[in-house]
C-alpha cells in the first residue's frame, strides 16, 4: 500500500510539473504578456533604485534654469522651479509602485479573507457584502477623493483610502469563487466528517480562489497607479513637493504651450506603465487559468 501511494504521488508530481511547464510555454508565446511582464519589472526595479538612476535632487529648485528643455544634463528638461524632471519621474515611479504593489497586496489578502468568511457565514455574508456593495456604488476616485478629505493628504492616508476603495471587488470576486468551491460533493464530505469550518476555508476552499483573486489583484495594481494619480493631480494624493506623476502632470498643464515636455515624458512614462501592468495581468490570466491550458 506504501509503495502504491508513492507511485501515486511521484505520478501526480510528474504531471504537475508538466502542466507547469505547458503554462509558461503558453505564456511565453503570448508577446503581450511577455512585454508587459518586462514593463511591469523595469517600473519596479526603477522604483527600487532611484537614488542611483536619479541625476538630480527631485527637489532641488534651480530658477536660472527653469523650464528649459530636455538636455544632456536634464534629459527630461525641467519645470517651472528648475528642478530636474527626469529625476522626478523616477522618484514619481517610486511611489506609484510603492503604492500599487503595497495596495494590491493587502486588498488580495483582505478580500480573500473578507469573501472566505462571507461565502461561509450567512450572518456575516448579510453584513459584509452589503457594506461592499455600499461602497462599490460610489465611482472609486470620488470615494477615494472623500477618504482623503476626511483622513487628510499623506502617503499613508493615501493607502488606507485605496485599500478601502479596492477591496470590495476582491472580496466579492472571492465571495462568488468561494460559493461555487462550497458546493462542491468533496466538500460536503468534509462537512459530515466533522471538519472545522476553519479547517474547510483555508485547506480546501481557499487555495482553489487563489488564482482569480490574484489575477484581479494585478488589473487593482494597475488602476491604484491611475487612481492615486488623480488624486495628486487634483491635490488630493502624494503631498507636495514630493514628486508623484500626479503632481508633475498638475504643475505641467498651467506650462503645457510653453513646456509640453513636462506633460509628454510623465503622461507616456504612466501610461506605457499602465498598459505593461494590464497586459501582463491578461497573460497571468490564461496562465492560471485552467481552462486555457488543454
Amino acid at each position: 500500500m506504501g509503495k502504491n501511494e508513492a507511485s501515486m504521488n511521484n505520478i501526480a508530481r510528474e504531471l504537475r510539473k508538466e502542466q507547469a511547464a505547458v503554462k509558461r510555454k503558453k505564456f511565453l508565446k503570448n508577446k503581450m504578456a511577455v512585454v508587459g511582464l518586462i514593463i511591469t519589472i523595469i517600473a519596479i526595479l526603477i522604483g527600487i533604485l532611484a537614488p542611483l538612476i536619479a541625476n538630480h535632487d527631485p527637489l532641488e529648485m534651480d530658477p536660472i534654469n527653469r523650464l528649459k528643455g530636455p538636455t544632456g544634463e536634464f534629459f527630461f528638461g525641467t519645470d517651472k522651479l528648475g528642478r530636474d524632471l527626469f529625476s522626478r519621474v523616477v522618484y514619481g515611479t517610486r511611489y506609484a509602485m510603492l503604492i500599487g504593489v503595497s495596495v494590491a497586496a493587502i486588498t488580495a489578502v483582505l478580500g480573500l479573507i473578507i469573501g472566505l468568511y462571507a461565502s461561509y457565514y450567512k450572518v456575516l455574508d448579510s453584513i459584509l457584502m452589503r457594506i461592499c456593495d455600499g461602497l462599490k456604488a460610489i465611482p472609486t476616485t470620488l470615494l477615494a477623493l472623500a477618504l482623503m478629505a476626511a483622513l487628510g493628504a499623506s502617503l499613508k492616508n493615501v493607502f488606507i483610502s485605496l485599500v478601502i476603495v479596492y477591496t470590495p471587488s476582491i472580496a466579492r470576486l472571492a465571495r462568488s469563487q468561494a460559493l461555487l468551491i462550497k458546493e462542491q460533493t468533496y466538500i460536503e464530505a468534509m462537512k459530515a466528517l466533522g471538519a472545522k469550518p476553519s479547517r474547510i476555508i483555508w485547506r480546501h476552499i481557499a487555495p482553489n480562489i487563489l488564482s482569480p483573486v490574484i489575477v484581479q489583484a494585478s488589473f487593482i495594481f494597475a488602476s491604484t497607479i491611475v487612481t492615486e494619480a488623480a488624486l495628486s493631480f487634483l491635490g488630493a494624493g502624494v503631498p507636495v513637493p514630493q514628486p508623484s506623476w500626479g503632481n508633475i502632470l498638475y504643475d505641467g498643464k498651467e506650462v503645457i504651450f510653453n513646456a509640453p515636455w513636462m506633460i509628454c515624458f510623465p503622461g507616456i512614462i504612466m501610461a506605457v506603465t499602465v498598459w505593461g501592468i494590464n497586459m501582463f495581468g491578461d497573460g497571468l490570466r490564461d496562465y492560471l487559468d485552467p481552462l486555457t491550458n488543454n
